[in-house]
């Protein structure tokens, strides 16, 4: 293959350099490709660990890296040291769950999964105090009505407390955690190549950096203005972290091979360092309005039709349908939030159910002002308030918006498909065709909002359809 001046640099840095590495990727700069390649030009003898972000990025990186790289996701760096140091240990899915029944039996279903929730965040995000983890509910909205958010933090440091305790079940979230609470050994290693390092949380850093020998190096890739994940506890400020513990070196893979050349004029905008392949084709980049986008225009099977927020989605889903278009929401996940929200509201009929939406709105934002928590999480609970107000258009009691809510959103039946997604669900995917809610978007507003416009408008590999109005 021919290298870019960028992967050339980086190429001659892991081969004859010292030190450790920061390498910003751009979107569709051939991030893999790079990894695959640096792995090869590893001085001879040292040992190399991967470290892939999830199962399916582990599975692609392991096709195709040398056979002396250990390619690893971070779950099971920890899962090593954890089943070293306790011997046998069985992972169980439902452990916090099953533990959260024999503590507090008699809470609702809500009140378990918020405790379950909260758990989850604690131990990721490292909160070890009452006032750590109060702070959490907070910053996160995990609420329920039964319990107080410094209750909730009680039953979470008791279940904390148990999780550390040795036993012969693990979840997926103890894995990173009890190597971090619990000073086990890793197997340390003389390169550490992390992927997607700006999607990870504070255990998954640690273990990244304590997975290298002492005098090792560590080779970060990921971009930062990816960084869209801060609302489920990656740490946003992830690279920069990495760049400052590390003292390490900043290196760029700045081309774009995916998009067209117009596009990525676009994507300058907000990130003005990234570039067109010089024989990247010119693509298109269209201006359509609300009104013709529901009646005239046609989206192909696989287009994407992107949101910031869910909500946009369900009347451009259902519009789809009505008119013969197959489509489907991304987001299964997302469907079960929104159930869980209706069955909580212990409603009727759509009145009752409307009305207490949109007391639950109110009550919520007004918490999270008076806890100076706003931002991400208000977009959210607005979201999901505004998504279940838009799905039970035409419904006529609320197990009907549940019937409905499980027959448009879907993560595998794509085939075939208008995909509509938020951009949170289309981080990592590509289009030929892309057609963006350009109301839906604020870029400006904070740098988390301006990364989720630019990581939209780098999902396409041709058209761009910029859609303008509220309709």
């Amino acid at each position: 293959m021919e290298y870019s001046k960028y992967q050339l640099a980086l190429l001659e840095e892991v081969a004859h350099g010292t030190g450790n590495v920061i390498v910003q990727a751009r979107a569709g700069s051939g991030k893999t490709t790079t990894i695959v390649e640096s792995l090869k030009v590893v001085p001879t003898g040292k040992s190399i660990l991967l470290c892939a972000f999830n199962k399916q990025n582990e599975r692609t990186l392991s096709q195709r890296a040398p056979a002396n790289v250990e390619t690893r996701t971070l779950h099971s760096i920890g899962y090593r040291a954890v089943r070293y140091a306790w011997g046998p240990v069985d992972v169980n899915t439902d452990k916090v769950k099953q533990m959260i029944d024999m503590l507090v039996p008699s809470a609702p279903f809500e009140a378990r999964t918020a405790l379950s929730r909260l758990v989850s965040l604690s131990k990721n995000l490292i909160a070890e105090t009452r006032e750590q983890i109060i702070d959490l509910a907070f910053q996160f909205n995990i609420e329920t009505d039964n319990y107080s958010e410094e209750e909730l933090a009680d039953f979470t440091l008791i279940l904390l407390k148990e999780c550390a305790t040795r036993s012969t079940q693990i979840d997926y979230d103890d894995m990173i955690w009890l190597p971090k609470i619990l000073g086990l050994k890793l197997i340390q290693y003389d390169y550490v190549f992390v992927d997607e390092t700006q999607d990870l949380n504070a255990c998954q850093l640690w273990l990244t950096q304590h997975s290298c020998k002492a005098h090792g190096r560590i080779i970060a890739i990921g971009d930062d203005r990816q960084a869209i994940y801060a609302w489920r506890g990656a740490d946003k400020d992830a690279m920069e972290r990495m760049r400052v513990e590390l003292s390490a070196k900043v290196m760029h893979l700045s081309i774009c091979y995916r998009c067209p050349k117009n596009v990525i004029a676009l994507a300058r905008t907000v990130v003005p360092d990234i570039e067109a392949y010089e024989t990247n084709p010119d693509g298109v980049i269209n201006t359509i309005s609300a009104d013709d986008f529901m009646s005239k225009f046609t989206p192909a099977p696989k287009d994407f039709v992107l949101s910031r927020t869910n909500a946009p989605l369900m009347p451009i889903c259902l519009a789809l349908l009505r008119r013969g278009i197959p489509a489907t929401v991304a987001g299964r996940e997302v469907a079960n939030s929104l159930k869980s929200l209706i069955k909580r509201s212990r409603a009727d009929n759509i009145p009752e159910l409307v009305e207490w939406l949109n007391n639950y709105r109110v009550r919520e934002i007004e918490k999270l002002h008076k806890h100076k928590k706003n931002g991400a999480m208000e977009v959210a609970i607005n979201d999901k308030v505004d998504t279940v107000i838009a799905i039970s258009d035409g419904c006529v009691d609320p197990e009907e918006i549940m019937e409905r809510i499980d027959s448009i959103f879907s993560d595998t039946d794509t085939t075939g498909k208008v995909i509509c997604s938020t951009v949170h669900k289309a981080k990592g995917l590509e289009a030929n065709t892309v057609w963006m809610m350009i109301e839906t978007f604020k870029p400006g507003r904070t740098q988390e909002e301006t990364n989720i416009y630019y990581v939209a408008v780098t999902r396409s590999q041709n058209t761009l359809n910029i859609v303008r109005g509220k309709k």
